[in-house]
């Protein structure tokens, strides 16, 4: 027996929910437990040796990122869903979406763009250690830190990423996207009209593409 579609999507948020709480519930117990006490004790100005900063240091990154990683995913499997399970299984699955029901687009700048500088800060935190520990272990004849160094250098490269992006969308603000027709036909025809902030010369080259994002396959079989 096929299993609908909006059978699917609670599967997918029970999963999310569940996945997330892997995360979650560790960062949560590493900070709580083992980076709070030591933050304490450094506030109230106990003297921490150079092993003890280091180890309240990862235990600080750890649990943030792992309780924010985790909450993120658990927040998206338990808040509620907004699409129609009544429109899902119908002959017009896309109006069970609001960003799919309106001919007219936006894009998704502030979901994409958040989510590339939130995956530089994570990641330039978690290599934050290393890039600290180069100068003690090079003192110590430790030539293979060098590979650690590697993380600091992808860091920087989402740094750029993430500036590039985001002066992207200053220049050219939010677009959108009227399609005509609505919706495109799988076999049929796809256009539309896309609006800029800011007007383009004469005569620019655009190169548009159309990409697949999702494909799945219904039997026809009542058995499968």
């Amino acid at each position: 027996m096929p299993i609908s579609k909006s059978r699917k999507a609670r599967n997918s948020r029970i999963f999310f929910a569940i996945f997330g709480s892997c995360f979650l519930l560790p960062g949560l117990g590493i900070f709580t437990f083992k980076a709070l006490p030591e933050l304490k004790r450094w506030l109230s100005g106990a003297q921490l040796y150079s092993a003890e900063k280091e180890s309240l240091m990862a235990a600080l990154i750890i649990g943030i990122v792992f309780s924010l990683v985790g909450g993120g995913l658990v927040y998206l499997g338990l808040k509620k869903p907004t699409d129609d399970p009544a429109l899902l299984d119908s002959g017009t699955p896309w109006m069970a979406r609001k960003a799919w029901a309106s001919p007219v687009i936006k894009d998704s700048f502030a979901l994409s763009g958040g989510f590339i500088w939130a995956f530089t800060i994570i990641w330039n935190l978690m290599s934050t250690p290393a890039l600290l520990a180069i100068p003690k272990e090079l003192a110590k004849g430790n030539q293979l830190i060098w590979f650690a160094a590697l993380f600091p250098i992808v860091g920087l490269f989402f740094i750029g990423l993430s500036i590039h992006k985001t002066l992207e969308w200053r220049r050219f603000g939010q677009m959108r996207i009227t399609l005509d027709p609505h919706p495109g036909a799988i076999g049929g025809q796809v256009g539309g009209t896309i609006y800029l902030k800011t007007p383009l010369p004469p005569g620019t080259d655009m190169d548009v593409s159309l990409d697949c994002v999702h494909h799945y396959q219904r039997s026809k079989s009542p058995s499968q």
